[in-house]
């Protein structure tokens, strides 16, 4: 005998702001509709089903009110630089599944004694342009026209990739959650984020993005945790007037280190 079950109106109205088109079918988007709607009233093999498709967790559709999901972040940022909100269900378990890997990685750290990495946090927000872009490079072992040696933004990347890495720096990258092709990332919603640890610092990049995305994104990254601060990313081509004063020195950051002002100042 089947059993149907009254999902509260806005649980599913929640569920339905948290996944896209990319995550659905029309056909579960049009059940979920349904469901709000009162028109059907879904089983719990329905609700299960739907649960492993959206990636929302099972319990959340026997809520009477949306859970409030908290991250570590201080600040959700879209690309014209106002404060999202509602995160998605993607980025919050994209998140979630990025602090397991980062855990994971400082308990095999700590167990094994390694030291703290020097240039965590190692840099003030009163720091001068100039002089934050050589640290970076004597910290990546760079010299100031280091692009010239690549071809394109993907053989950039990929070289600076494997700096960074080999600093300390646990670099993820994928356009997908976990390993479901059905859940795209969505670049409108951010290109990159970093978790500042003093063992184990994690960037992950958004591999949606261009490779010359992706190459300021890291580079606007790895500044974030050299001045100690979690960071999500995705308002690059916002107006400078409106980002904040930690965005405008990792924006500096990344473009000086790409385009050095007196390469620029020369044409």
């Amino acid at each position: 005998m089947q059993v149907n079950i009254n999902v509260s109106e806005n649980i599913l109205d929640w569920v339905m702001k948290r996944v896209g088109p990319s995550v659905l079918s029309s056909k579960q988007g049009e059940l979920l509709y349904a469901w709000k709607e009162g028109r059907k009233a879904p089983t719990y093999n329905q609700i299960e089903k739907m649960s492993k498709v959206t990636g929302i967790p099972l319990g959340y559709f026997f809520l009477e009110k949306p859970p409030v999901e908290e991250s570590s972040f201080v600040e959700y940022r879209t690309v014209d630089s106002k404060e999202l909100s509602n995160p998605s269900r993607n980025l919050m378990d994209t998140l979630h599944d990025m602090e397991l890997i980062q855990e994971w990685i400082r308990n095999e750290l700590q167990a094994t004694e390694s030291d703290d990495l020097s240039f965590v946090g190692a840099i003030k927000k009163t720091v001068q342009n100039n002089d934050f872009a050589t640290f970076v490079r004597r910290s990546l072992q760079i010299e100031i026209n280091w692009y010239e040696s690549c071809k394109n933004g993907e053989e950039s990347f990929k070289l600076l990739r494997n700096y960074i890495s080999d600093l300390g720096v646990v670099v993820m990258m994928s356009g997908i959650v976990g390993n479901n092709t059905h859940r795209i990332l969505d670049t409108n919603e951010f290109r990159a984020f970093a978790l500042v640890d003093k063992k184990a610092p994690l960037i992950f990049i958004n591999s949606n993005d261009s490779f010359n995305g992706k190459l300021f994104s890291l580079l606007h990254e790895f500044a974030h945790i050299c001045l100690g601060e979690n960071s999500l990313f995705n308002d690059r081509y916002g107006s400078i007037d409106k980002v904040s004063a930690t965005e405008k020195i990792c924006n500096a950051l990344a473009a000086e280190i790409l385009v050095p002002e007196h390469i620029f100042l020369e044409k």
